[in-house]
């Protein structure tokens, strides 16, 4: 096993930015999509983005910057949604959050 913090991967600090930002939406918020694209890149190639999202640092541009999208259709199923997505070289991933209420199997009776 690797002697190297979990929040030293790029990926896992761009999910904890992303959990930090939904937290402080609070609770009943739809599903949100954020596209994942490499900081250094996005420094080089959208200068005026970076300097939006508070990126101009040197020490910023490792890593992974989460940019949330458009709000997700509320009519279509979350999957099949999903299905419909395209992406440009640029991103390198993608996150989404989703609210989940989770009820013990006593409670589906009622």
């Amino acid at each position: 096993m690797s002697n190297t913090p979990m929040a030293a991967n790029p990926l896992t600090r761009a999910v904890l930015e992303i959990d930090e930002y939904a937290a402080g939406l609070g609770w009943d918020q739809p599903a949100r999509l954020f596209a994942l694209v490499d900081t250094a890149r996005l420094r080089a190639q959208e200068p005026g983005l970076a300097a939006q999202l508070g990126l101009q640092e040197e020490s910023a541009t490792v890593g992974l910057t989460p940019i949330e999208q458009e709000e997700i259709p509320a009519g279509k199923p979350l999957d099949e949604f999903l299905g419909t997505i395209a992406w440009p070289d640029a991103v390198a991933g993608c996150a989404l959050t989703v609210e989940r209420l989770m009820l013990p199997p006593s409670a589906e009776a009622s």
